[in-house]
This record gives C-alpha cells, structure tokens and sequence, in this order.
C-alpha cells in the first residue's frame, strides 16, 4: 500500500509492506545528523518529522484496520520502521522530487534498487515530460479536453511565449548579479568599516596609556614633594 507525502514541500511516500512486515520510507534525499562533528545519515528517530510522519501512519493505519476488524491490526502496529536505499539519493535538494517518487513507488520491491538513468538530471527532465503526458492523455482526467486545447493556445503562441520566458530569464539572472554584488560591497564596506573601528580602539587606547602613565607621574611627583617636605619639618 503506497501513501504518498507532501511535508515541507517535499514528495515522498510511505509503502506499508506486509510481505516484509515493515513500513518503508521512500525519498530521494539523505538526511544528516551531526554526532559531535562526524556528520552520519540515516533514518530513525532522530529525525522527528520524517519518521514520526511514518510511526503515526504505521498506527493510523493499524487503528483504521482494527475499526473494521480485521486480524493483522494489532500485528501491523509492530512493523519496523526503515528507509529503503536507493543508489541517487543525496542530501542535495533539488525539484525533482515528484519524479523520484512516482520512478520509486514504480521500481519499489522491498528491497534497495538501482537506476541507470534517475542520476541524470537530462533524463529525469524527459521523464518528467512523460509523466505530464500520461497524466493529462490519461481516461481518467476529466479536463482532458480543456488541457489539449490550453496546448494548442500555446503552440501558436509558442514564438512569443519563448522570447518573454528568455527575457524573464535574462531580467532574472541580471537581477541575482545586482544584488550579488551590492552584497559583496555591503561585505566590503563592513569591513572597511571594522578596521577603522580597530585602528580607532587602538590610538584610544594608547591615548588612554598616555594619559595613565603621565597621571602616574604627576603622582609620584607629588607623593615624592610631600615626602622631602615632611623631611623638612623634622
């Protein structure tokens, strides 16, 4: 039984394994946890959003068939919680979680896979256009109609749609560029600013010393007058 997951505007899915006895955590992410500085990724506890996502469906699920009385409910709540690995998982993020998902769910046996092909963000682009494709072409899409005739808009369209998509771009990249570097002169400035601060806390200091050292003599002069005078009224 497959759950799919959306948290944090991420896709991931929770397989409920009754061959395995398990609840398996699907996703294409790693997730790191820092053990003083040794940084380690693994799945348990630890993670409280993730896995407690997965420990109340496990009970959810158990409650659900127990309400309808079925023998494996109480014996379902004793699944082990595990991720299964997969060989494209990183701790990278990126935007093709959806397309994980549904290439996991389809590849999903149980067990730790591999993919020739989900590494390369190239493919997974065409993957991602397949999936668009089956989704809207598909019996069960009730607008399918209204979608095909939005595609043909857009393939007249298509020249001029181009050239403002380009343009945006362009705006956009030009933008980041901007704000980079007024933020390495906003960086420049502080600390510019910092070592005119440091120069000025030294010559206070100094300045400070100075002053110290000629309060100190002016004292010691005076402490050396009253003594010869104290001399000389003996």
């Amino acid at each position: 039984i497959f759950i799919p997951i959306i948290f944090e505007n991420h896709f991931s899915c929770i397989a409920i394994n009754f061959i395995n006895h398990s609840i398996d955590y699907l996703d294409n992410r790693l997730y790191a946890l820092y053990n003083g500085k040794r940084k380690e990724y693994g799945f348990d506890e630890h993670y409280t959003g993730l896995y407690t996502i997965a420990y109340h469906m496990r009970d959810y699920f158990g409650t659900y068939l127990f309400m309808k009385g079925h023998s494996t409910a109480d014996w379902m709540r004793q699944f082990k919680i595990r991720q299964i690995k997969f060989d494209w998982q990183s701790c990278h993020t990126n935007m093709d979680c959806g397309v994980f998902l549904l290439y996991q769910c389809c590849l999903y046996q149980g067990k730790a896979f591999k993919s020739a092909n989900l590494h390369k963000a190239s493919q997974r682009r065409i993957y991602r256009a397949e999936i668009c494709a089956s989704i809207v072409l598909s019996d069960l899409n009730i607008i399918r109609s209204q979608v095909l005739s939005s595609v043909d808009d857009f393939n007249k369209n298509r020249i001029a749609i181009q050239a403002s998509v380009i343009q945006h771009e362009q705006e956009k990249i030009k933008k980041e560029k901007m704000e980079k570097e007024l933020l390495e002169a906003e960086e420049k400035r502080a600390k510019k600013l910092e070592k005119e601060l440091a120069e000025i806390d030294a010559y206070q200091a100094e300045e400070d010393e100075e002053l110290n050292n000629k309060a100190d003599a002016c004292q010691a002069k005076e402490d050396e007058e009253e003594e010869l005078n104290n001399e000389g009224d003996d």
